[in-house]
């Protein structure tokens, strides 16, 4: 969607480059005249414009509450990653990563790895394992933005983070 800022900038861009196919034509002549200094000034005052767009569209742009971070993620990824997790009776830990827009962090890859133990009641990943991951990921430029597990079980024991979750954060 173009904003009437880029519009704006759009134009002033468009008039810079007149201005500047004048300036060296009017550079060109056999005798250049006071010509110059008034479209050398005009030329100036264009760039000025567009710094002052630039430092308005810098100063204007949306930045997302800092404190909170913000995620967005499809229902089909949800969907499939639930699958993955609920595989069979023991706990399962997967990491997520993504990219981030806007200061939105996308979730749109699983990246599994290896575990040292999985139960009904825990899951540890393998430490070399893990590290391997979280390389490769740093290698890509991807950043790990969440990690997903499951409580196997049922009832509200089974929807609360443990207290191993809660330290974590």
């Amino acid at each position: 969607m173009k904003t009437h800022l880029y519009e704006k900038h759009e134009e002033l861009i468009s008039r810079r480059e007149s201005l500047l196919t004048k300036f060296s034509e009017t550079a060109r002549a056999p005798q250049p005249d006071d010509e110059l200094d008034n479209l050398f000034e005009r030329i100036r005052t264009t760039n000025e414009f567009l710094q002052s767009l630039d430092r308005i569209a810098d100063e204007t742009k949306q930045e997302p509450n800092g404190s909170v971070p913000r995620y967005a993620v499809s229902s089909l990824f949800l969907h499939e990653n639930f699958r993955r997790l609920s595989a069979d009776a023991s706990e399962q830990l997967v990491f997520i990563t993504g990219t981030e827009v806007n200061g939105v962090f996308v979730l749109d890859q699983t990246a599994e790895l290896e575990h040292e133990r999985r139960t009904p009641g825990g899951v540890t990943a393998d430490l070399r394992s893990s590290h391997k991951l979280l390389i490769k990921l740093e290698q890509f430029g991807h950043r790990l933005l969440a990690h997903f597990h499951r409580h196997p079980g049922r009832g509200a024991d089974s929807t609360c983070p443990s207290g191993i979750d809660q330290s974590y954060y």
